[in-house]
């Protein structure tokens, strides 16, 4: 939490304008909460904008209203579309259209991982030990046929489609029309271990059981040639935007793409990895990636949300709250709902030590004498305050409180504008 000081350290603006904010062109690590949905979604649009074209873009939400209104960054951001001229923004799974490639772009690790993730008890290493080396076998078999011919595996040789489909294939099946053709080398080392008894069911049966924790939120099954090439991967690659809706905020779906998050994050690519509507508290893995340091890796991430209730867990409350704060450069609080919403962004400012004077009078009565004496006296104490109070933070009404690493002093803002790019100064 902030540092306590001596004095209140706060700045105040009469007005300021999204555009004029510290970062100015700079990606950063941001968060917006409380207020309306509207302002949420402006802070939004501004950060997401300003990335468009120059990083790939993430959005993962429960949503759609924040969603229909990415079109919007065309009109914010006209430099789009005329500097960056192939830039597209994919909608993965509108209104039941599902059109994403799970495991497409995914390298051999990741792919395991999705599916068999490493068995953290000892008791179940050797079982998914032996389960992870027969699917990697089947990636095997996918990338030597990749090799042979790209065209209808895109460019990458892992999808879930193909994976699937070669799967279930019994095995004497998969030998004939799959294995036969291989080179030799290839087709006698893979043949010898995925003959053995029982290989191609369990492999089956957890490719299967994979396919069904995504199957109608974020994937179909389709003809295995009709693969769309469409992942979260192959977005920030290409330097895309895709946004993918998580209803309810699945756990298993947020696991999976937290695997492909990781992925990037190994690969030390660029993006900005934005929230609306999510519980993070639902997935640890996808939660991690927004409040474990990164302030100095290629990526940066942004919150939406009416309050933190849905990025600090009950049982590590404090430890997440500080996390999202040393994370966060640039931290948007609008107008609070209730002191009980606001009371984490009062609480994570700090405090300071505000000196009281206190004025007193002393009464004794002397010997022999009839009437007592009486002195006064003067003495001061500190009491330890909030930087800014909870209802400060409730009667915000169109203003906002700007705080994060690049605000080490706070800015209390009478009126933020949330379309104009110019700025009336800043007291100091």
């Amino acid at each position: 939490m902030a540092h306590i000081n001596h004095i209140r350290n706060v700045s105040r603006a009469h007005r300021m304008s999204l555009g004029s904010t510290v970062s100015g062109g700079a990606a950063v690590s941001f968060g917006a909460f409380c207020g309306t949905a509207e302002q949420r979604a402006a802070v939004g649009l501004h950060e997401i904008g300003r990335c468009c074209g120059r990083k790939g873009v993430v959005l993962v939400h429960n949503d759609p209203a924040f969603e229909a209104q990415l079109g919007r960054i065309y009109q914010m951001f006209p430099d789009v579309r005329r500097a960056h001229p192939s830039f597209q923004m994919y909608l993965a799974n509108r209104r039941g259209e599902l059109y994403y490639d799970p495991l497409y772009g995914l390298p051999e690790r990741a792919v395991l991982d999705a599916i068999v993730p490493p068995a953290g008890d000892s008791g179940f290493f050797s079982e998914s030990q032996s389960l992870r080396s027969a699917l990697s076998d089947y990636l095997e078999i996918l990338r030597a046929l990749f090799e042979q011919e790209s065209g209808p595996f895109g460019r990458w040789p892992f999808n879930l489609s193909f994976l699937l489909t070669l799967t279930r294939m019994p095995y004497s099946e998969m030998y004939n029309s799959v294995l036969a053709p291989l080179p030799q080398q290839v087709r006698d080392e893979l043949a010898g271990r995925l003959s053995a008894d029982g290989v191609q069911q369990r492999a089956f049966a957890a490719v299967r059981a994979f396919s069904q924790r995504l199957s109608g939120v974020l994937w179909r099954q389709d003809n295995a040639a009709d693969h769309t090439g469409l992942s979260i991967v192959e977005a920030v690659r290409t330097g895309n935007l895709i946004s993918v809706c998580v209803p309810g905020s699945r756990r298993e779906v947020l696991d999976y793409l937290a695997v492909e998050l990781d992925a990037l994050n190994d690969a030390g690519a660029p993006y900005l990895l934005v929230t609306s509507g999510i519980n993070l508290n639902n997935s640890p893995a996808f939660k991690r990636i927004f409040l474990d340091v990164h302030t100095e890796l290629p990526y940066t991430t942004g919150i939406l949300a009416e309050d933190t209730s849905s990025v600090a867990g009950a049982e590590s409350r404090e430890e997440d709250l500080t996390a999202l704060f040393t994370q966060t450069q640039e931290l948007f609080v609008f107008a609070c709902s209730s002191t009980l919403a606001a009371e984490p962004f009062s609480s994570g400012v700090g405090r300071y030590y505000r000196q009281v004077s206190e004025q007193h009078v002393n009464r004794q009565r002397q010997p022999f004498h009839i009437f007592s004496a009486h002195g006064t006296g003067q003495s001061q104490r500190e009491v330890q305050q909030l930087l800014i109070d909870p209802e400060e933070l409730t009667g915000l009404r169109n203003g906002c409180l700007l705080y994060g690493a690049n605000y080490p002093i706070p800015v209390l803002v009478d009126e933020m504008d949330l379309q104009g790019g110019g700025r009336i100064g800043i007291p100091m």
